[in-house]
């Protein structure tokens, strides 16, 4: 199909150090053919998959089916696990209930830089093994996918992550990786996320996603 060819060049040329926001928005807007709009598909496919889970209210269910297939686009373009990009905005947006992330799609707690479009909000971090309150500026997207994309260019830019293959790694393995290299300061950051993609079951929607859309090795 046209979408897979345009998603094997743009996994190709990934392993340079670039400025790939636009392309990994492509990565997302090319899961759409003349033909089908599998994000359409994939989406609608992604309630099917969480109805009658006990453990996820509406809402809940909501917001994993709207960022669900964008986050594994970046899975398919570059190899970072769906499962974690899930987890990570589960737990820093509180189920995209946060302020940051309901007025300024802002899903990940992406800190801006000079010159980026920001807001200035309170948030907690870990210092010298005491959690503290503290101000500090953060990016604000005009999309979900806007939002997941940047994060994508986060790590194939930062220097932490410059030798590291994504899809040599699962979702654990992943989630023991960003602890090491220091993603977060919360000791427990790991731990977190796999408790989170084990209770709702977003490791078994992330084995429903490969079926229906190929991951490229």
């Amino acid at each position: 199909m046209k979408f897979i060819a345009i998603l094997t060049i743009l996994l190709a040329v990934t392993s340079c150090s670039i400025d790939c926001q636009e392309l990994t928005v492509d990565t997302y807007d090319n899961l759409r053919t003349p033909e089908q709009d599998l994000r359409v598909s994939l989406t609608k496919g992604s309630f099917d998959f969480f109805e009658g889970n006990t453990k996820l209210d509406s809402s809940k269910i909501a917001f994993l089916s709207k960022i669900g297939v964008p986050a594994y686009a970046q899975e398919i373009g570059f190899g970072i696990p769906v499962e974690v990009t899930l987890a990570q905005s589960v737990l820093e947006s509180g189920w995209g209930t946060s302020e940051l992330s309901e007025s300024y799609h802002n899903y990940f707690g992406i800190k801006a830089r000079k010159h980026q479009t920001s807001v200035t909000m309170s948030t907690k971090e870990y210092v010298a093994g005491k959690r503290i309150t503290k101000k500090a500026k953060f990016r604000k997207f005009d999309s979900p996918e806007q939002a997941i994309s940047e994060r994508t260019q986060w790590f194939l830019n930062n220097w932490r992550y410059r030798k590291v293959k994504f899809g040599d790694y699962d979702y654990k393995s992943f989630c023991d990786l960003l602890q090491e290299k220091g993603y977060a300061t919360d000791p427990h950051y790991s731990t977190k996320l796999q408790f989170i993609i084990e209770r709702y079951n977003i490791d078994n929607y992330a084995i429903w996603l490969r079926k229906n859309l190929p991951k490229y090795e």
